[in-house]
């Protein structure tokens, strides 16, 4: 009895000693995290696939958040001015006037041409059309983008309706979650911990 009880005695003593060591790292992380404004998104949509799939865990930073301003060709996060309730992710290609064209379906700013793959003209953005991008707003043409929508279709992005740059995805989001979206994220936690009952 006195030899199970010491094994026993053991495995408590390493489970106290890895509680102690991540729990005040996880709350040094969460308080990090509410200062700087850091957020963990899951990714819904197929625009950034391959590189920020569908199922995916975003970690998505203030817009202007210093070390981590947004440049060309940056993934953000964005509403357009159609839908202000929804934020969607693309990756923006042009803005601070620069012009933006589609000449027989491929994707060219200020006269150069962007990549090589086959862009099919929007709405908006139409081909052989030139548009030109003031300063106050951003082209948004998604990765995936001839499977998904665009600023070919709905127009440009005010930089004020931009919500944040995405700096890192992690594609397995079955085991991420576990791991930063709900343990993490103190959003989550302040709702387990204080969650009202129902009916209230």
């Amino acid at each position: 009895l006195k030899n199970y009880i010491i094994y026993y005695m053991s495995k408590v003593k390493k489970v106290l000693v890895v509680i102690f060591i991540t729990f005040p790292v996880l709350f040094g992380f969460i308080l990090w995290k509410s200062k700087t404004g850091l957020k963990i998104n899951g990714i819904i949509t197929e625009s950034m696939a391959p590189i920020c799939p569908r199922g995916s865990l975003a970690f998505v930073w203030p817009y202007y958040y210093p070390g981590h301003m947004s440049r060309f060709p940056d993934i953000i996060i964005y509403k357009t001015r159609l839908n202000t309730d929804f934020e969607y992710i693309g990756r923006q290609v042009a803005g601070g006037n620069q012009k933006v064209a589609i000449y027989s379906n491929i994707f060219y700013i200020n006269g150069f041409q962007y990549d090589k793959f086959i862009t099919i003209p929007g709405s908006f953005l139409q081909n052989g059309q030139e548009k030109e991008i003031t300063n106050d707003e951003v082209f948004i043409l998604n990765d995936n983008r001839n499977k998904t929508s665009d600023s070919r279709n709905f127009g440009t992005v005010p930089k004020n309706l931009i919500t944040g740059k995405i700096t890192r995805c992690l594609k397995n989001r079955s085991f991420w979650e576990v791991i930063f979206y709900k343990i993490v994220d103190s959003s989550y936690i302040l709702n387990v911990l204080f969650k009202e009952p129902e009916g209230f």
